[in-house]
């Protein structure tokens, strides 16, 4: 949010009581709205659902010029139903002055772990 005086200019301070509402497919959306201290705000949340969603936004009870702004949300990638079939890497070796080692015959041993560290 940027928020402007009555002439339409861009404030340069913070301290402006906006207030935001969040409504999803699936009803509220809980947002935090973050003074930056400089005339903008951030908002930020975390849709719960794809679709539209409709942002209010107002200040002191009246709605800011656009609102009720409308997002339409679309699906993304979930993390349970993800994941990688194939990879393929390639390591360069260097020696201790950092050139690039061009023959082979070092003994390397690679370990590939999960995000738990589980082989």
């Amino acid at each position: 949010i940027q928020a402007r005086d009555k002439n339409g200019d861009d404030m340069k301070e913070g301290g402006d009581p906006f207030d935001v509402q969040i409504n999803g497919p699936e009803g509220p959306v809980p947002c935090n709205v973050t003074d930056n201290g400089d005339g903008t705000y951030l908002v930020e949340y975390e849709p719960t659902a794809a679709g539209k969603h409709d942002i209010d936004v107002d200040l002191e009870g009246n709605p800011i010029k656009g609102s009720t702004f409308h997002v339409d949300i679309n699906p993304g990638a979930w993390a349970g139903n993800s994941s990688i079939e194939s990879y393929t890497f390639v390591i360069r070796m260097k020696d201790k002055r950092g050139d690039l080692v061009h023959e082979g015959g070092e003994d390397l041993q690679v370990k590939i772990t999960d995000p738990t560290g589980a082989d």
